[in-house]
């Protein structure tokens, strides 16, 4: 039986959608919240050759040099630890469903061996949501194209600018700080709406 998951589900085939971003929200809440610091890299042995260069030699060994060793034994274990809860953390969280379940069982197999590697299934569960690859970029670009119907409400109206803007902001290059692209933005915004009749009031004053 799965672990219950403190996480908000997700299935991460779904791609960066509302449940993307509420379990996000909650994953960098939860790291801070256990000091998962998965920038640290791991603790890496030949760094620990440079300052004992006859560690793999007949040369003596002194207390210093046991010491550091032991100072890298206590960070590898420490690092694997974390590494091991954030695996606990994550994968109770994640949706596995559809033609792709087998290959993705296996994905998250690969990564259950000891210590069990959490980093590699964020990796492989964020490249999901990764906006910067050209079919997610395209995506991005062919939602600005999108038209408010004829006659709709100013509810409607909001939420149409709201998607609009927020497509826009996630593609590459775009920068709200920028008047020129601004502008550019500002284009597309226009042309989405819909003509408005004489006498009417136009959505652009509102």
């Amino acid at each position: 039986q799965q672990t219950r998951s403190i996480l908000p589900l997700w299935r991460p085939r779904d791609g960066r959608n509302e449940d993307f971003l509420n379990w996000h929200d909650a994953l960098v809440t939860a790291k801070r919240d256990l000091s998962i610091d998965t920038d640290i890299a791991c603790p890496d042995l030949s760094e620990v050759v440079e300052l004992i260069p006859h560690f793999h030699s007949n040369g003596l060994i002194t207390d210093d040099d046991r010491a550091i060793f032991a100072a890298y034994e206590g960070a590898l274990e420490d690092w694997n630890d974390l590494n091991e809860s954030l695996y606990d953390l994550i994968r109770p969280s994640l949706i596995l469903a559809g033609d792709n379940l087998e290959r993705d069982l296996r994905t998250l197999t690969s990564h259950m061996s000891s210590p069990k590697d959490g980093r590699g299934i964020e990796t492989w569960a964020y490249k999901f949501a990764d906006l910067s690859t050209v079919a997610s970029q395209a995506k991005l670009q062919a939602k600005l194209d999108v038209k408010l119907p004829d006659h709709s409400s100013l509810s409607e109206l909001e939420t149409h600018s709201t998607k609009l803007w927020s497509a826009w902001l996630l593609i590459s290059g775009n920068d709200p700080t920028d008047f020129g692209k601004l502008e550019s933005f500002y284009y597309r915004y226009l042309n989405s709406l819909p003509a408005q009749p004489a006498g009417s009031v136009s959505y652009t004053h509102l």
